[in-house]
Order: structure tokens, then C-alpha cells, then sequence
């Protein structure tokens, strides 16, 4: 991010304290009073005072929700990308957002599983904002980054379809993300070649178990499993009816970290975790600058490994 003229000891100057002050004031630290710090970062948004380490604030789904094998991923990643630029994270949930009102924060990402931050966040703050994953909204000029999910699906479903397979299923948690991927698979089709889609949903009254026998009885020969964290329990629950991969059904997964550590290993579609961090600060910095930006997509890693069977 761009340096600014303002310096610490500028503003210390101006309010007739030390630099130290100015600095514990800016970071959070202990040692200032509360009207202190909040003359100081009034004082340093006047200015446009940039930190040598501006302070992000990222935005977690509610305690309520666990962070799955996804959003650790995704997590990870971020830090990383903000260690690399030499930025600090103030990650706090989405449902505290009253906690900003005293802190320095430049920009903000958020990952809120529950799709909602693109709408209300700039309603209460007057923050850059960069949705991941989830909608944005550019009528309020919060862009969303997202992996592409029409075209992953579409390379998934060329490589079944190429290797013979005409009864496929995706097998999708009634979320979000999978209602994302539902569409595109149901939209898929191959000039010349005729094909039964099986949308097989795994929630409610429907466990995992029943949902697979469900599309195994329809003729399914080959299986799209959405989500990160859902390869495991595929695995086993084929192997417990007694249903060999691949020998008797194909799998392709979501790739996750310990994804080949999987027999036979699995060939995944992988969301590209890196590229997402990075394309997200890229869009930050855009819109603290002032910059007009758009929506991103970023293409998915397909990894072909052992769990599909040529059927031709």
C-alpha cells in the first residue's frame, strides 16, 4: 500500500505528544488514554497517515459456525498474503463490527459464510470492503472475489464425460456454495451425447448414506461431491456397501490439504486459495486508492489423480 507524507512524529508534533505515544495510540497498545488514542487516529485520518503496517480487518463467520477444512484454508492464506505485504489482521466476527468504531483499520475482507456482510456493512461503515466466496455489491462498491465455479464444474464433467461416463451425481450439502455448483452441473450438457444428471442432495432427512444408494440406484457410475471436507466420509461409505473406487464408481472431489493422502487418491477440483488471497489485497488496495473495480473470478485447479475409471 502507498506511503503517505504523514509521519508519526508529524502528528505527535501536532498534538504536543510523543512519538511513542502516537504509535501505542495507532497499534492498540496499552499505555495511552482512550482520548488519546481517539485524537490520535482522527488526527492521523485527517492526514491520511498510512502505517508502515496498515491494519486489515477480517471478518469471520459467527462463533456459532465452525470453520471447515474451506474456510482454514482460506484463512491460512490470507495471513500469509498479509504477512507478504507487511499488513496486520484484526479478524473479529462479522457480528462485531462495533469494534471497529475505535481502531485504525484501512480495509476490510470478509468471509462470512452466511452471504450477508455485501449488503450490511456499508450501511454501518464507511470502509473499503472485499467480499471472498460470497456476493458482493457493487451498487454499494463492495466487489466479490470467487472461485469459478461454472467453469470448474464444466472441466469436471468434460473429463467424466470424455472418460465415458453418461449417469453422473453431484452430491451437494443444502448450502450456499453448493447451490453455486447445483446450477452449472444441472445446466451441462455435450452436443451429441446424451446424459442423466442425478442432483443428489445429503441434508435433512437425507444422510450421506442414503443420498449415495439414491443415485446408485438411479444408474450413477460416476460422483461429484461437493465441498472440502466430504471426501472422507464418500470414501467410507461406498467402501461399507461394498462399492470399489474405481472399479465400480468414479469420484471426483473437492481437493483439500491431505486429499492424496486418500486410497486410491482422488482426482479434485481445488479452489486456488492462494491466488484468492492474493487477488483480494490486489482489489483492497485498488479501492482504498479510490479506483473503480469490478467482480473477480479465479479458475480452479483441476488435479487428475486415480479415482476414475474410463468407461470407453
Amino acid at each position: 500500500m502507498d506511503s503517505k507524507k504523514m509521519t508519526l512524529s508529524r502528528i505527535a508534533s501536532e498534538l504536543g505528544v510523543s512519538t511513542a505515544a502516537v504509535s501505542y495510540a495507532l497499534n492498540d497498545r496499552p499505555g495511552v488514554s482512550a482520548d488519546l488514542r481517539n485524537r490520535v487516529r482522527q488526527l492521523a485520518k485527517r492526514r491520511n497517515y498510512e502505517s508502515p503496517s496498515p491494519q486489515i480487518a477480517l471478518l469471520l463467520p459467527p462463533g456459532s459456525l465452525s470453520l471447515s477444512a474451506y474456510g482454514i484454508s482460506l484463512l491460512n492464506e490470507l495471513r500469509r498474503e498479509a504477512d507478504r505485504r507487511n499488513c496486520r489482521l484484526l479478524m473479529l466476527s462479522c457480528t462485531d463490527l462495533s469494534l471497529l468504531e475505535n481502531r485504525m483499520v484501512y480495509g476490510a475482507l470478509s468471509v462470512d459464510f452466511q452471504r450477508k456482510m455485501g449488503t450490511l456493512f456499508p450501511r454501518q461503515k464507511d470502509i473499503p470492503l472485499i467480499c471472498l466466496n460470497e456476493p458482493g455489491n457493487l451498487m454499494e462498491g463492495v466487489p466479490s472475489i470467487r472461485s469459478d465455479e461454472a467453469a470448474g464444474i464444466r472441466c469436471a464433467m468434460d473429463y467424466l464425460v470424455d472418460a465415458g461416463h453418461r449417469r453422473i451425481a453431484l452430491l451437494y450439502f443444502d448450502s450456499a456454495a453448493s447451490r453455486d455448483r447445483l446450477e452449472p452441473f444441472q445446466r451441462y450438457e455435450r452436443f451429441g451425447c446424451p446424459l442423466e444428471l442425478i442432483a443428489q442432495p445429503h441434508s435433512g432427512n437425507i444422510s450421506l448414506s442414503e443420498a449415495i444408494c439414491s443415485a446408485l440406484e438411479r444408474g450413477a457410475s460416476a460422483f461429484l461431491v461437493s465441498g472440502e471436507r466430504y471426501a472422507y466420509p464418500v470414501y467410507h461409505s461406498l467402501a461399507t456397501m461394498g462399492k470399489r473406487i474405481p472399479d465400480d464408481v468414479s469420484v471426483i472431489c473437492w481437493e483439500w490439504a491431505d486429499a492424496c493422502y486418500l486410497t486410491p487418491a482422488p482426482t479434485t477440483l481445488g479452489q486456488d486459495f492462494k491466488a484468492i488471497a492474493s487477488a483480494a489485497f490486489d482489489l483492497l488496495e485498488q479501492k482504498i486508492r479510490g479506483e473503480t473495480v469490478g467482480n473477480v473470478r479465479i479458475p480452479y485447479r483441476f488435479r487428475i489423480r486415480e479415482s476414475v475409471r474410463k468407461l470407453n
